[in-house]
């Protein structure tokens, strides 16, 4: 006779899903793998999160310098979605921390960071200001020569990437200076 039985959990958890209000034109439909348990370590992350950095910020001199060295040192971190911290982190979760390290307190919302935010002409750009895709399905801090540090899905990790579309634009938070 054949008994099933589920594979065994290995710590995995599941993740509470927050209720999240979004603004029209905020909603990209979600995929199924968003909601697939999350392992059990991003609730375990004890660091420093953004609020910790709004109250005492890491960095004094917002530069092009120091939002890359904030940037790349997430490289690595696992996509999750709503994640806003080392252990799990979305785009505009991403965007939002790197920010908060300069006492720069951002929405975790793509339309809602843009909407704070000054459009730049792409030749006008420097490395630290914000890439919004033109729908606002996703965002990322440009680093320069068509790349930037972005959470990209389910299933990847934080890195350095080519911009892969053509339908974004460029705006900038906060006068970086190089």
């Amino acid at each position: 006779e054949m008994v099933e039985r589920s594979a065994p959990a290995q710590g995995l958890s599941v993740a509470t899903v927050k209720a999240v209000a979004f603004t029209r034109g905020d909603y990209a439909p979600a995929d199924a793998s968003e909601f697939e348990v999350k392992t059990s370590n991003y609730r375990a992350y004890k660091g420093p999160v953004a609020a910790d950095y709004l109250a005492k910020p890491r960095f004094t001199s917002v530069t092009s310098a120091n939002i890359m060295k904030a940037a790349a040192e997430l490289v690595g971190t696992p996509y999750v979605f709503g994640g806003d911290t080392p252990a799990g982190i979305d785009c505009s979760g991403y965007v939002m921390f790197v920010y908060s390290q300069f006492g720069v307190d951002l929405p975790h919302s793509v339309y809602q960071q843009s909407k704070l935010a000054v459009k730049v002409a792409e030749k006008d750009a420097v490395p630290g200001d914000i890439v919004i895709f033109n729908d606002f399905s996703h965002n990322g801090i440009y680093a320069g020569n068509g790349n930037f540090y972005h959470a990209p899905q389910p299933g990847d990790r934080v890195k350095l990437a080519p911009i892969f579309t053509d339908r974004y634009h460029i705006v900038r938070i906060v006068d970086v200076q190089n």
